[in-house]
């Protein structure tokens, strides 16, 4: 009986072990994924922010062409009714 206790002790202090172990790489994967999550929102939260600021310079850029081209027409309207 002893015998029979002690190989049953042995196999599942075998099986706890694996499972440890299957917890434990379980773990490393999850902190693995987190981290690569983290790192993809911050990637995107600045191309986000790139894209923002592409738009707002494109904004600033058509909004300077159309003072300028507002400009021209301004003038031009005064030498005609010159």
């Amino acid at each position: 009986i002893l015998a029979k206790h002690k190989n049953e002790t042995k196999a599942l202090q075998g099986m706890l072990r694996e499972i440890r172990m299957c917890r434990d790489n379980l773990a490393r994967q999850l902190q693995a994924t987190e981290r690569k999550l983290l790192s993809t929102k911050y990637a995107l939260q600045h191309l986000q922010q790139l894209n923002l600021d592409h738009r707002l310079l494109e904004r600033e850029e058509l909004t300077l062409r159309l003072a300028k081209a507002t400009s021209q027409l301004d003038d031009k309207d005064r030498r005609i009714q010159v």
